[in-house]
């Protein structure tokens, strides 16, 4: 059985529909990759799965339990992290005090101490800048001090949108390097990237959305090669 499943979703803004009839399985463990052009209803996705959006229809099933009417902090508990679009830091605040707002169940509450120092192992950078303000953070440190947050809540599923957007090369190699740590960790990864080479190179899975439905689904390394997405979406 999927760990997450999407079963015949649609889901509107207003009258607006942005995605139509889509199912796509996620397996534990691993990365799985979500790729098409913009308005394609990745992002959208993303965030229906964290319940911030609610689907008009069809069902949303982890670990076997329909949560597609639950409020996004009743599924954060149950173990679906999102690290969102544009980092979603407040900037006022310092790194230790963004992380520890990550941890937003009573049991990841009461592991605050532990939970960082086991981001502070991951990221020693953070640890060396606990006591600055995240806005002063380069774009690479605001990422990891988002994904950190998203690792206080102790997810078995961690949402990340376009990690990458706006990096430095070299820290968008960090930033996928981590990704894959994370994978390797035990954690399973459903992964919005803008660099589609990249996303579908470290993913086991990809699909491929179109006007907020599945067009291509397959191993990551199988969708490099198909011609038509080569065409599409890497130019060759």
């Amino acid at each position: 059985m999927a760990l997450l499943e999407i079963d015949n979703i649609d889901v509107f803004y207003g009258d607006l529909q942005v995605i139509g009839n889509l199912s796509l399985s996620i397996e534990e463990g691993g990365i799985t990759s979500i790729v098409g052009a913009n308005g394609a209803g990745k992002s959208t996705l993303m965030n229906c799965i964290l319940g911030e959006i609610k689907p008009r229809k069809g069902k949303i099933l982890y670990k076997g339990e329909n949560i597609a009417s639950l409020k996004t902090f009743e599924i954060v508990e149950r173990g679906i992290a999102l690290v969102p679009e544009g980092r979603g830091l407040f900037p006022f605040l310092t790194v230790e005090e963004n992380l520890i707002l990550g941890a937003v169940s009573k049991e990841a509450k009461s592991k605050t101490r532990e939970n960082l120092e086991r981001v502070y192992s991951l990221f020693p950078r953070l640890q060396e800048r606990l006591k600055q303000r995240a806005g002063s953070f380069s774009g690479g440190e605001q990422q990891m001090c988002s994904i950190g947050r998203a690792l206080m809540a102790e997810p078995d599923v961690i949402l990340l949108d376009e990690p990458s957007l706006g990096l430095a090369p070299i820290m968008v190699k960090t930033v996928v390097e981590t990704i894959e740590r994370l994978a390797e960790n035990g954690y399973t990864i459903i992964l919005v990237e803008q660099n589609v080479m990249t996303s579908l190179r470290i993913s086991k899975k990809g699909y491929v959305l179109q006007e907020g439905r599945v067009v291509m689904e397959g191993l990551g390394t199988e969708l490099l090669e198909h011609e038509e997405l080569r065409k599409s979406y890497l130019g060759v």
